[in-house]
């Protein structure tokens, strides 16, 4: 019996932009499907500045092969310049105090494993009513709002300065969510994409 929960579907995606080119800097996106969505206009909008590579997992915080799977695409590349993590919107067994508990340990190992990176921790972008997307979900938009408050109480513990605030981002405009309640519309992604590119920027200064 297995001491962590997994999901009906579980599913890892690695994906990596202009992989031949080891000059240019390179950030690494760590996140679930909402990342998947917004990876792709992040690279555009930063022009060459740098250029991303991603880790898009449906693995909860206290699955003990998500490092694993970090250390594998790493293996493969470059150091990262900047490491920016969006890993809350799965895990729906772990209340407040448990996904606490295994996001102080990711966070510990992605700093052990990326040593002279500069981190970014986003916050958990909001869950809204299927029926109704002007109004929260009240079970799914509490855990998230939760799990905010535990991301910035590890961000100042762990000395991370700089926090993408998605969760704000999702909310500043109206009908930015796609019929689900939890993922974007395109134009959705396209606001979380800006919120991370100004992020990264202020990471790297």
């Amino acid at each position: 019996m297995k001491d962590y929960k997994l999901e009906t579907i579980e599913w890892t995606q690695y994906w990596s932009e202009f992989a031949p080119d080891e000059k240019t800097p390179r950030v690494l996106l760590i996140g679930d499907s909402i990342s998947v969505g917004y990876r792709h206009i992040v690279e555009g909008m930063l022009g060459g500045e740098y250029h991303i590579s991603s880790m898009a997992t449906s693995k909860a915080v206290d699955n003990p092969w998500f490092m694993d799977e970090v250390r594998l695409l790493h293996k493969q590349e470059c150091d990262y310049e900047i490491v920016h993590v969006n890993n809350g919107a799965h895990g729906g067994h772990l209340d407040a105090d448990a996904y606490e508990k295994y996001s102080d340990k990711l966070i510990c190992a992605l700093k052990e494993e990326f040593l002279n990176a500069k981190f970014v921790l986003a916050l958990t972008t909001p869950v809204m009513k299927k029926d109704d997307l002007a109004a929260f979900n009240p079970e799914g938009n509490a855990r998230v709002k939760e799990r905010n408050e535990r991301a910035l109480a590890l961000a100042e513990k762990h000395g991370i300065r700089v926090i993408d605030d998605l969760y704000s981002a999702a909310l500043s405009e109206p009908s930015l969510h796609g019929p689900d309640g939890l993922h974007f519309t395109e134009h959705g992604y396209e606001v979380l994409a800006k919120s991370v590119v100004e992020s990264i920027q202020k990471a790297a200064k």
